[in-house]
């Protein structure tokens, strides 16, 4: 059985990858003691668990990726509702820098096993979406004020198109309103991208809705409902 090299990395990596915000909490985390387990793969993926907010703890499943420069890239999935290179994923790749052999004491061959196929990497494009997207979701101004009622939601649409012989997504932004009770009123309005870009944007838009919207607004237009009815 061939075994990869280890990987090295470093809290600059880890920066990179993850918002300020999850890294601070994940350094928490980890004096906490709430990283419970490490393991390291035959395939180089790293598998932890980390205990979060809810009873049952978090699952992670990391890969790391050398690139230009003597840096690495991290691309950590986490079963949390972030999803992608989460403060759990963050824990658990400082526990391991702080100690580089708590991997070595439960290390792990899960590739031999029967019927378990690795799981497949994302694609950059998806990679790079949601790592900007977590960093924008931590960034100042994300908090809804307690004034602003109107929230922006995203839908994801099958449509006839199909490319390379799939069919593609695409993206419609709506607007719907709360009521006081924190339900929604029901009734939406589509939003269209291109309003980000003016100069006094909608109040309601937090920084990552603007980041996405400028995204959508510059996508093509099988991917991306942009044009209002």
């Amino acid at each position: 059985m061939n075994v990869m090299p280890m990987i090295e990395f470093s809290d600059e990596d880890i920066l990179d990858a993850v918002s300020h915000s999850a890294f601070g909490k994940a350094r928490s985390y980890v004096r906490q003691g709430r990283v419970l387990e490490i393991a390291r793969r035959a395939d180089g993926m790293i598998e932890s668990e980390v205990r979060g907010t809810e009873r049952k703890p978090y699952k992670q499943r990391i890969r790391l990726a050398p690139e230009p420069g003597g840096h690495t890239s991290i691309d950590g999935t986490c079963s949390c509702p972030i999803g992608y290179n989460c403060k759990h994923v963050a824990a658990a790749l400082l526990a391991l820098v702080d100690d580089p052999g708590v991997a070595s004491r439960t290390q792990l061959d899960l590739s031999s096993a029967a019927g378990v196929a690795p799981p497949p990497a994302l694609s950059p494009e998806i990679s790079f979406w949601l790592q900007r997207l977590e960093k924008a979701r931590h960034s100042d101004g994300e908090e809804y004020p307690p004034d602003i009622r109107q929230r922006l939601f995203y839908i994801l649409r099958r449509t006839e198109a199909v490319r390379g012989g799939i069919p593609t997504l695409a993206v419609e932004a709506v607007s719907v309103r709360l009521r006081k009770d924190g339900t929604s009123s029901g009734k939406t309005s589509r939003f269209n991208p291109e309003s980000a870009r003016q100069p006094f944007p909608a109040a309601f838009l937090r920084p990552s809705d603007r980041w996405i919207l400028t995204q959508l607004a510059q996508m093509p237009a099988a991917y991306s409902v942009s044009n209002p009815s």
